[in-house]
């Protein structure tokens, strides 16, 4: 199967170890985190991580319902 690229932005709380449960999240299901993009929101606890994955899944989305429980996400968006 051909690895393909995702884009995939999340909004969650800043937190402490939010980064590392997010990366192991993607490396337990079989991705490749080519980069990491942190963008700050307008609010002080709230931020967004947009990650570049190399991935021969065919889909993410079977993946989107159990990043919700790993973190408290708030939002995830494919770009």
């Amino acid at each position: 199967m051909k690895e393909t690229k995702k884009v995939v932005s999340i909004l969650v709380f800043d937190k402490p170890n939010v980064l590392i449960k997010l990366i192991g999240f993607f490396e337990k299901r079989g991705y490749t985190v080519e980069s990491i993009n942190l963008i700050k929101t307008g609010e002080k606890e709230k931020v967004r991580y947009v990650f570049v994955l190399n991935t021969k899944e065919k889909s993410f989305e079977k993946h989107k319902n159990q990043l919700f429980r790993i973190v408290e996400t708030l939002d995830v968006k494919f770009l």
